[in-house]
């Protein structure tokens, strides 16, 4: 009598067969995972030392300072405010839970120079030097040659338990201003006075002789540090405005631009700036070219006590003034228009009454940078760069 053979049923021999597959296929889509995982923690650890690195490089606005204004200082002073600044806003941010550190040997860099045209290529270079510098260079690195490395996720699933990430930031500031234009939350830093740009007389109150002529007393300072203002000198000669001169011997004006202009308005001006809403007519924009006919605004002489308390709040505080050339009477209430001739900056040192209840306004000029800047490069159709630089307002770009 024959025996049947013994036979495993057909189930048990495809799950003996699927098991190890199964098995293998789920290594697959572990490893698969853990390398996703990894790449994106990495591209994560990218992005933070990527904004540190553009925060780092943007807080160095302090190649454009008051020094560039100053006769006889040492630049390079600017270069280190500059680099401690840089180094203090990315140790503000962090990189995969540690902060990001520019210090050499970390492995973090800063570098200063300025943005040249290569002649052979016509492409921008960075070009580092300390002269007439202009642009700021900033690496950031996480390095296992600096003993900073950032750390994988799953640790080896490329390979190394550690992985190298390196970026850079670069900053420029220009100064070919050719207008202003506001956005949403951006007001143009306007303080809406217009001061008288030059007059014939030598010994005369305009912004050309007692400012860029070095005619005016250097009675003020200003600490950045407290944010205060010092009676002592600092280098920069002031200008003083005064109210109730003289008929036709005035040098300054209060601008009136919007189309609900009243004192409400004006004291909303004085403390913010022009918004869009203020440069309505002109779509926000607000432009010079010295080669055409300036811009006329409506001004007034007018000021009362609350204007004089307006502009007590907004010492110290560097704003944009109005250079005019040419004033012309509207009536008999001090109302008319003024020809402004081109921007500059410059900070309310003081404001007091004089003789004759006569409002004196102490202005010193600064180096101010503001978004708000358009640059003649920007808007110039031949993209010529031959345009007068203002030695008083810079916009900076991020140009990497």
């Amino acid at each position: 009598m024959l025996r049947q053979k013994n036979r495993q049923p057909i189930g048990h021999a495809r799950r003996g067969i699927l098991t190890p597959m199964i098995a293998a296929a789920l290594l697959v889509v572990m490893a698969g995972m853990a390398l996703v995982l990894d790449y994106l923690w990495l591209s994560g650890a990218e992005v933070e030392l990527q904004s540190a690195a553009d925060a780092a490089a943007v807080a160095a606005r302090n190649l454009a300072d008051d020094d560039l204004l100053r006769e006889n200082v040492d630049l390079k002073n600017r270069l280190i405010r500059a680099r401690e600044a840089a180094k203090n806003i990315a140790a503000k941010n962090s990189a995969v839970g540690t902060p990001v550190s520019l210090e050499s040997e970390d492995g973090g860099r800063i570098r200063f120079g300025r943005v040249v045209v290569q002649e052979s290529t016509g492409l921008f270079r960075f070009l580092e030097t300390h002269h007439q510098t202009t642009s700021v260079k900033v690496t950031a690195r996480r390095m296992r040659n600096t003993h900073n490395p950032v750390a994988m996720l799953l640790s080896g699933s490329f390979g190394h338990p550690y992985a190298d990430v390196a970026v850079q930031s670069e900053a420029t500031i220009y100064n070919d201003v050719v207008g202003f234009r506001a956005f949403e939350g951006a007001p143009v830093p306007i303080l809406p006075l217009a001061i008288l740009e030059k007059a014939p007389e030598k010994n005369s109150q305009s912004w050309v002789n007692q400012i860029e002529q070095r005619r005016g007393k250097d009675c003020f300072a200003f600490d950045l540090a407290s944010g205060t203002v010092l009676e002592q000198s600092d280098g920069l000669t002031e200008i003083v405005l005064k109210s109730g001169s003289s008929a036709g011997h005035e040098n300054f004006h209060l601008l009136e631009i919007g189309e609900s202009y009243g004192y409400d308005s004006l004291f909303d001006q004085i403390a913010r700036g022009w918004t869009i809403e203020d440069l309505e007519q002109t779509e926000g924009d607000l432009f010079f070219n010295r080669s055409s006919s300036p811009v006329s605004i409506s001004c007034s002489n007018q000021l009362n006590s609350a204007v004089v308390s307006a502009l007590e709040n907004v010492i110290g505080q560097c704003r944009i003034f109005l250079l005019y050339g040419k004033h012309h009477k509207h009536g008999h209430q001090g109302w008319g228009t003024v020809e402004c001739m081109r921007p500059v900056a410059g900070r309310v040192m003081s404001v007091n009454y004089g003789e004759n209840r006569c409002i004196e306004i102490v202005v010193q000029p600064c180096v101010l940078t503001t978004k708000t800047a358009v640059l003649h490069r920007e808007v110039a159709s031949n993209g010529s760069d031959d345009f007068p630089a203002n030695p008083y307002i810079y916009k900076l770009q991020l140009t990497q």
